[in-house]
């Protein structure tokens, strides 16, 4: 099954049509504080959650689509088209982060496997 971030539809959709796949039934809701939720039921064995995280709010849907994901499935395996703060590998001066690392680390708590959308073989995490 597929699993769709609501910034990445169209990727997503010609990915479950190449494999064949079901696409999740995803629900976005924003608060009226802008916080954000979504809602993915389904039940099958592995899940594929694509999702560009374009801006700090398409991170956190990732993260939430991973924990709703989490409950139904077995394995999970991340696409990701783009992910943002890629660029921020090193810290250029004292005191700042290493923002791809710690994004990555996000990310990669709630996932078996990430692929970045270009090739055929994923990353065991």
């Amino acid at each position: 099954m597929i699993v769709l971030g609501s910034v990445s539809q169209d990727i997503g959709s010609a990915l479950a049509a190449e494999l064949k796949e079901p696409l999740a039934q995803v629900e976005y809701k924003e608060f009226a504080n802008g916080e954000q939720l979504v809602r993915a039921p389904g039940s099958v064995e592995r899940a594929i959650v694509v999702a560009s995280t374009v801006s700090d709010a398409a991170h956190v849907e990732l993260l939430q689509l991973q924990d709703a994901v989490r409950q139904w499935t077995e394995e999970i395996v991340t696409v990701l088209p783009y992910m943002g703060y890629a660029r921020q590998e090193e810290a250029f001066r004292e005191g700042e982060p290493i923002s791809a690392r710690a994004v990555a680390k996000a990310i990669s708590t709630g996932t078996d496997w990430v692929n970045n959308g270009k090739s055929t073989r994923g990353n065991r995490v």
